[in-house]
């Protein structure tokens, strides 16, 4: 099968959207597939161009095999606000749109159009192009884009987010397919107009195989090579460190933990509230935490393993609008997660029916230093046990994406491929 996918974030993305879509192409790829891809220069989750690619320019083509990607320019934000990330989008759109017609006056033709959101613009032309040529689109959503940024307050209701409101209607009405990673994103998908027939669950997955637990002496090593001292009880938080995110509020329970001198609070990763985080931590002197940058991802099983607790912190207003895709590869590993999330969302329902961690309520650091203390004073080995288990059994990405393919083939099983 011939598959073009759109999506401004892909390889070599270390984190979120572009990691999946790599992972997603590369495995497509390895099963004899043919697919073109049109993306950007990669940025995420630093918003800066990646110093690999600092020099690039315009529109470039790298091949490999089966898999041609096509790199358009876009505008880069050097502050992240909600007309900014506006401005982003549709430049993205106007260089795709210039690199997908280039595709089409060379006679290509795909049997499956993949747009992933965000941006939420991407499935504008795929769009029109499934009216004018009856070619499967799927239309994949990651995050409802135009709701986090008018719940989050980066967008104010008005003719603006009307308009934008209505293009995401058309795009979803207009997919042959809408795939979402979560229970309660499809229930939003229904709820803006997509029909139940036509929507896929699409978790997002994990290598199974490589996020596994190793041997604790190399878990040691890896402390050496960080200088974190080996008697310390490690709460993680590894990950974009974003608007959405939250992060602020492991700041706030490390200042009230403080008085626990085996506890060492870790963020790693790289985003665009980092250096505000760092300032705040030096400025209340914060002696129980540290700043690491992303880790290669040779290391992620060590770094995961590493932790007693992962953090996964969330907005109150962001809660059901993602699933932070940071969970796959802590269950993977066997990790005890505490996850800000409310009764009654996807991640709080899913963690508490499979009993894979623990829950608090969001933004409430008192509560959250409270949970952390009862944590690490608990025996987790069941949740350990049972997050490992599950991530083998619903997360694989074997498992995902051959169900992904599975649809695929009914899609497309009237035509000869």
């Amino acid at each position: 099968m011939r598959f073009l996918f759109i999506s401004y974030n892909f390889s070599p993305e270390k984190t979120g959207i572009g990691k999946y879509n790599g992972e997603w192409i590369e495995w497509l790829v390895d099963k004899g597939h043919e697919v073109d891809v049109i993306t950007s220069y990669p940025y995420y989750p630093e918003w800066k161009i990646h110093s690999e690619f600092k020099d690039s320019r315009g529109f470039t083509t790298e091949r490999s095999g089966n898999l041609n990607v096509f790199r358009a320019p876009m505008y880069i934000p050097k502050k992240v606000t909600g007309f900014s990330r506006i401005l982003t989008d549709f430049s993205f759109g106007l260089t795709s749109l210039l690199v997908f017609i280039g595709l089409l006056l060379r006679k290509k033709n795909y049997h499956i159009v993949v747009a992933v959101c965000p941006s939420m613009l991407n499935g504008i032309f795929p769009s029109i192009y499934r009216k004018l040529t009856g070619t499967v689109f799927i239309y994949h959503i990651q995050d409802f884009q135009l709701d986090a940024a008018i719940q989050l307050g980066l967008l104010k209701e008005g003719l603006l987010t009307r308009f934008l409101a209505w293009i995401e209607r058309f795009q979803l009405r207009s997919a042959s397919v809408v795939s979402s990673i979560s229970e309660n994103m499809k229930k939003r998908a229904l709820h803006k107009g997509v029909l139940p027939d036509n929507y896929f669950m699409l978790e997002n997955w994990v290598d199974t195989r490589f996020i596994k637990p190793g041997p604790i002496d190399e878990v040691s090593l890896l402390k050496a090579e960080l200088g974190i001292p080996i008697d310390r009880k490690i709460i993680l938080y590894s990950g974009n460190l974003g608007q959405k995110q939250g992060i602020e509020i492991i700041l706030q329970t490390a200042k009230l933990l403080r008085y626990h001198k085996n506890y060492l609070f870790v963020i790693c990763g790289d985003g665009v509230v980092k250096d505000e985080l760092i300032i705040e931590s030096k400025r209340e002197n914060l002696e129980n935490i540290i700043f690491l940058s992303l880790q290669p991802y040779v290391k992620l099983p060590l770094l995961l393993q590493m932790a007693d607790i992962h953090l996964i912190p969330q907005k109150r207003a962001a809660a059901d609008l993602v699933l932070p895709s940071k969970l796959s590869g802590i269950l993977s590993i066997g990790g005890v997660v505490i996850a800000a999330a409310e009764s009654g969302t996807a991640l709080f329902d899913l963690i508490h029916q499979h009993q894979i961690g623990y829950t608090v309520e969001p933004e409430n650091s008192l509560l959250l230093a409270k949970l952390i203390e009862t944590v690490l004073d608990s025996d987790n080995s069941l949740i350990r046990q049972n997050a490992r288990e599950f991530a083998i059994k619903r997360l694989s990405r074997d498992a995902v994406l051959g169900d992904f393919l599975k649809m695929v083939n009914i899609l497309l099983s009237p035509k000869s491929c």
